[in-house]
């Protein structure tokens, strides 16, 4: 799809505008809106209370909405924006009764003649360009109120808003495919890794009650056997007061951070270095077929796990994670692994953690070596772990490919709007093809 440009433009004289239509305006915000902030307002408040208003914080996913409380201190129509964290700069369209928390902030129109269906995408466009990432990223009040934006005559924006509803919905609704994909690409991994670990590859093998519920029938030539009486040793690390920047290099010492088994994967980049003023503890330092169990997560996280797949010894196991050791002639630590991951081991891990805050739950270690699996011999381990591998690699690949595609309609999705909002495309005689049909 194409769109003819303007007859005249003029020079905006602010860089990322750049030539606006000539007979195009563009005003700093805080003329265009009143400004006002959040308040504090508790996850705890929000998740006991069963109210109508809702909630919106910093987070994009379901709109920022957090919760419901019963009091509200925003009526009407506004914008509100993200002023602190990864998403700052983010802009919604809000009506009725609402809540902020502290890190958002609000903009309520001065003007009928703008029109907030179209404002919400040129604040949005606008605040791109001005999101400190310095320190934490941030948006902060003065910066917003001299952001300069685009302001057409109200039925040009009334025009844009139109064309912009239609092609992002378009564009959203391809995004929102390619999510489902990835998600059903993750539930065709997870399970062909727990049908692996617990079930083998030969679906013709004679099988055999388990005598654990949750385990069930599996393999009859297996052995059925607890944790414990597979590895070798089991141990925590330590955690002291590290910087915040990870080791530069190999010959600096750092403390593996918990995230670094996070999704199966052993991420050593997920580290902090140790002051020099610190002596390093050499004997925790990561080998090559250590299995790495994190102890102290959120309820999805907790119990992660992930092998090693090098030395890394200049890197210490921290005492959020357990370091598990095997006999690799009798047990595979990857094959356990694997185990550990899969959909069936998780709900004993789960029930098996404690803790009193939703977002910090830990497993004892009693949970891990009590936990009862089913292994073949080592020899028939290494051809399951080889399969898992092959093929959880080829449904990588194709996640990775729906999140390119992802990406490239997201860019496809701000040039739209950057070009809509700054009028590099002319769309004042746009007409959608539901409105001919």
């Amino acid at each position: 799809m194409s769109f003819p440009a303007y007859d005249k433009y003029h020079d905006s004289g602010v860089p990322w505008l750049g030539e606006l239509p000539q007979h195009w305006d563009h005003i700093p915000i805080w003329l265009l809106f009143d400004i006002g902030r959040g308040r504090v307002i508790s996850h705890e408040a929000i998740m006991d209370n069963l109210g109508e208003y809702p909630v919106f914080s910093s987070q994009t996913e379901n709109d920022g909405r957090m919760g419901a409380i019963d009091t509200f201190d925003f009526e009407g129509d506004y914008l509100t924006w993200t002023t602190d964290g990864a998403n700052a700069g983010t802009v919604f369209r809000r009506s009725g009764r609402f809540n902020c928390t502290n890190v958002c902030g609000t903009l309520k129109p001065r003007s009928e003649d703008l029109i907030l269906d179209y404002a919400v995408h040129a604040v949005g466009i606008s605040t791109a360009f001005y999101v400190r990432h310095d320190i934490n990223p941030k948006l902060m009040n003065d910066v917003m109120a001299k952001i300069r934006i685009p302001v057409p005559r109200p039925d040009e924006q009334k025009a844009i808003a139109s064309f912009l509803d239609v092609e992002t919905s378009k564009i959203d609704g391809l995004v929102s495919e390619q999510r489902r994909l990835i998600e059903l690409l993750k539930e065709k991994r997870q399970a062909v890794i727990s049908h692996a670990v617990t079930k083998g590859l030969n679906p013709n093998a004679p099988m055999k009650p388990s005598g654990i519920q949750w385990l069930g029938d599996v393999p009859r030539h297996w052995e059925v056997q607890r944790v414990k009486h597979a590895i070798t040793s089991i141990e925590q690390g330590w955690s002291p007061q590290c910087e915040n920047d990870p080791v530069q290099t190999e010959s600096q010492w750092g403390v593996l951070k918990v995230g670094c088994v996070n999704y199966g994967k052993f991420t050593s980049e997920e580290n902090k270095a140790l002051p020099p003023t610190l002596e390093p503890r050499p004997e925790l330092g990561i080998q090559a077929g250590d299995l790495l169990i994190s102890r102290a997560n959120t309820i999805e996280l907790v119990g992660s796990a992930a092998v090693a797949d090098r030395d890394c010894e200049n890197l210490m196991l921290c005492d959020k994670l357990y370091r598990i050791r095997m006999d690799h002639s009798d047990s595979l630590p990857e094959f356990l692994c694997f185990f550990l991951t899969c959909e069936v081991a998780r709900e004993p891990i789960e029930l098996g953690a404690t803790g009193a805050s939703p977002s910090m739950k830990n497993i004892a270690q009693s949970v891990i070596l009590e936990l009862w699996f089913a292994a073949p011999n080592v020899t028939e381990q290494k051809v399951i772990v080889e399969a898992i591998r092959e093929r959880s690699q080829a449904i990588t690949r194709l996640i990775a490919e729906a999140e390119r595609a992802i990406e490239l309609l997201q860019e496809r999705r701000t040039a739209l709007i950057s070009a809509a909002v700054t009028g590099k495309i002319d769309v004042h005689g746009f007409v959608s093809e539901e409105a001919v049909a």
